[in-house]
């Protein structure tokens, strides 16, 4: 399920606006991932509360899977399946905007390895743990380039409010939908890749 739909099925489920579902970053929907997602403690408009019991209660994750499964298109039938699971909750002070994380944590798991491959693994790690390696962002990070291509215009915008209407304090300050910040971040990482393989080769001529 991508973070997206995670958000919505959330959004749903405790008759909140999608916009105040919050998290730190989006993850990938091919792999079990963890992170924290914030919602208002009140609903807006209202006094009612959102319980910390209520989140954890398995009739509430039942009820926040069969939303997800409902909407998606690919499986055609209310059948719940158990792809978010509610796991810790505790109250804080502001809700999260993208990039409120101090990182990420990897376990990668290897299927289908054949066994001459399994027996140099431990030789190519010694490698990697002693000498690492260019750790640049992979093609899901651009979606085919649409993503920089959205970051472009969004740059691109800015610098024609700059030129016609009112200064750079005004470009700057215009605010970015998340689509245009996930351009723009596209956008930063694209320029990253190409500095960070260009020092790998600079490095290998020396």
């Amino acid at each position: 399920v991508t973070t997206d739909a995670m958000q919505a099925a959330i959004a749903k489920s405790l008759r909140l606006s999608r916009a105040s579902v919050k998290v730190a970053g989006r993850k990938d929907k091919d792999a079990v991932t963890q992170q924290w997602v914030s919602v208002p403690a009140i609903r807006r408009g209202t006094m009612t509360p959102i319980s910390a019991e209520r989140l954890q209660d398995p009739s509430y994750q039942a009820a926040l899977n069969r939303i997800v499964s409902v909407g998606d298109d690919s499986r055609g039938n209310e059948e719940a399946r158990a792809v978010i699971k509610v796991v810790e909750v505790a109250r804080h002070h502001r809700p999260l905007a993208l990039g409120d994380l101090r990182g990420n944590r990897f376990r990668i798991r290897l299927r289908g390895v054949p066994p001459a491959t399994m027996e140099a693994l431990p030789s190519r790690f010694e490698v990697l743990t002693s000498s690492g390696f260019a750790n640049t962002f992979g093609p899901q990070r651009f979606s085919a380039g649409k993503s920089i291509r959205l970051g472009l215009s969004v740059l691109e915008e800015r610098r024609r409010i700059r030129l016609q209407e009112g200064g750079i304090e005004r470009a700057v300050n215009k605010k970015m939908s998340p689509n245009e910040r996930l351009g723009v971040s596209a956008l930063q990482s694209s320029i990253f890749n190409c500095w960070l393989q260009d020092r790998a080769r600079c490095v290998l001529t020396v």
